[in-house]
């Protein structure tokens, strides 16, 4: 079970400790957390904070913090290069503070870039239409 820790208006969802603690309750072997950046917010490596503080003071027991990227045009910049800065602060603060971490990716719709650059577990979402990119902006992260 993955709760949604983090919504894209830009705060923490303020039901995740207990949908987190009613799924342990449940019985279920494992819960993981996914965070939907608020692009538009900025600060990625804020949001990445809010999260983890969040979790840690609400005694939130989880096993892996998912970044939920998906929604071009919709949630995420027209520059794939401030698309691609974003989500690698964001791991980058997540990192720094030890959490262990994954993606959902619909990675050339946001980034025009591969899933590959962080090494980290990935769940592909769908592929429906990725759209193009520019030939320059096809080199893996």
């Amino acid at each position: 079970m993955i709760a949604r820790g983090y919504q894209s208006v830009g705060r923490v969802d303020p039901n995740v400790a207990a949908t987190v603690a009613n799924a342990w309750a449940a019985g279920m072997s494992r819960v993981d957390v996914y965070h939907f950046p608020c692009f538009t917010c900025g600060n990625p490596a804020g949001q990445a904070n809010a999260l983890f503080t969040y979790l840690k003071d609400n005694d939130v027991k989880y096993g892996k913090v998912w970044l939920d990227v998906e929604g071009p045009g919709t949630y995420w910049g027209s520059s794939t290069s401030d698309n691609a800065a974003f989500i690698a602060d964001w791991f980058a603060a997540m990192k720094e503070k030890g959490v262990d971490i994954g993606v959902q990716f619909r990675p050339r719709q946001v980034t025009c870039r591969g899933r590959g650059h962080h090494r980290l577990p990935a769940i592909q979402a769908p592929r429906k239409s990725w759209g193009s990119c520019p030939t320059s902006s096809r080199a893996a992260m």
